[in-house]
C-alpha cells in the first residue's frame, strides 16, 4: 500500500486515488498546532501508521527586512520554524509508537528573496554616521 497524505489538496488526492493509491486530504492551517496534531491523529487513525514526513510549508513577505515588523518577524516563524517542530514532534511519536521508525524530509516551500537582507546589510554598513 502506498499512502499519501496531502494536507488539503483535494484535487491531487483524487487524482492519486484514481491510480489505485490511498490517499488523504486534511485541510490544515500548519500555523495551528492543534491542526497539526488532528492531522496527525487522522493519518493514524486512518493509515495506521506513518512512515514518512515531508515538511514543505513555507511563506516570506516581500518587503524589505527592515520595512517588516515584529509581527510579521513572529508569522515568519510560525510559518517557517514552530509548524516544522510541531509536524516533526507529531510524527516522530507515531513512528516511534509503530516499532518502525521512519524518514523527515524537510524542504521549505519559499522561492525566497535571495541577497535582500545581505544587500541592505551592506548598505546599512556603507552609511557615514
Amino acid at each position: 500500500m502506498i499512502a499519501i497524505i496531502v494536507s488539503g489538496v483535494r484535487g491531487d488526492c483524487d487524482a492519486r486515488t484514481r491510480v489505485g493509491r490511498r490517499a488523504l486530504a486534511v485541510p490544515t492551517d500548519v500555523m495551528d498546532t492543534a491542526q497539526i496534531r488532528a492531522l496527525n491523529d487522522k493519518t493514524m487513525k486512518e493509515l495506521g501508521r506513518i512512515d514518512i514526513l515531508v515538511n514543505n510549508v513555507g511563506g516570506s513577505n516581500p518587503r524589505p527586512f527592515m520595512e517588516q515588523s515584529e509581527r510579521s518577524w513572529r508569522r515568519h516563524i510560525d510559518i517557517n520554524l514552530v509548524s516544522v517542530l510541531a509536524a516533526t514532534s507529531a510524527a516522530v511519536s507515531a513512528m516511534i509508537a509503530g516499532g518502525r521508525g521512519g524518514s523527515i524530509i524537510t524542504s521549505p516551500a519559499s522561492r525566497g528573496r535571495a541577497g535582500r537582507l545581505t544587500t541592505q546589510s551592506m548598505q546599512l554598513q556603507g552609511r557615514d554616521e
